[in-house]
């Protein structure tokens, strides 16, 4: 037991980390940062959940827990790693925002991100599902977080000294947390 408190407590950087304050971040669109697109499911939802259809393959749709994935599926993963999934309708799932480490499927009830100019790491991916699932409140089965209206949606993020996205430091930030080394 006292191994794993050490490695916990090893997992924090000796370099303190600190945000600039929200009220100094920069607002930019998700269409110039992002690459969006609609999944394109390879079964419906009820089908994936059918025993014969059970495989290793990840299913990402608007979930509210378990990552975004809400079955296993038999078929070849359709969409690259490093990307986002955001629930764009659905019970709850709507606005809530998974980092994707490896390749998956998707329900058509969620978009999927990739940086343009830009990779998602893992730090950069927990960082920005968290800022996006603040969103959250704003959407529902009524009011959906469609790709023309993501394309339009503003998320405000630290920039650096080019008002460019401050990728570095969000990835130092996100790496200096206790527990990051698990990450």
């Amino acid at each position: 037991m006292f191994k794993i408190i050490e490695e916990i407590r090893s997992a924090k950087t000796t370099e303190k980390v600190v945000l600039p304050e929200v009220e100094h971040w920069k607002d930019f669109t998700y269409d110039s940062l992002f690459t969006i697109k609609r999944g394109s499911p390879p079964l419906t939802a009820a089908e994936s959940k059918k025993p014969e259809n059970a495989g290793g393959t990840p299913f990402a749709g608007a979930a509210k827990d378990g990552n975004g994935i809400t079955a296993f599926i038999k078929c070849p993963a359709d969409y690259s790693a490093n990307a986002i999934t955001v629930g764009n309708s659905g019970n709850g799932g709507a606005g809530l925002a998974f980092y994707q480490p490896i390749p998956f499927c998707a329900s058509n009830t969620v978009n999927i991100l990739y940086g343009k100019n830009f990779t998602i790491t893992p730090a950069i991916g927990l960082f920005l599902s968290a800022i996006i699932s603040q969103e959250h409140y704003k959407y529902n089965h009524g009011q959906g977080w469609g790709i023309t209206r993501m394309k339009t949606s503003i998320i405000k993020l630290p920039a650096n000294d080019a008002g460019d996205p401050d990728w570095d430091l969000i990835e130092k930030y996100i790496n200096s947390l206790p527990y990051s080394k698990y990450i």
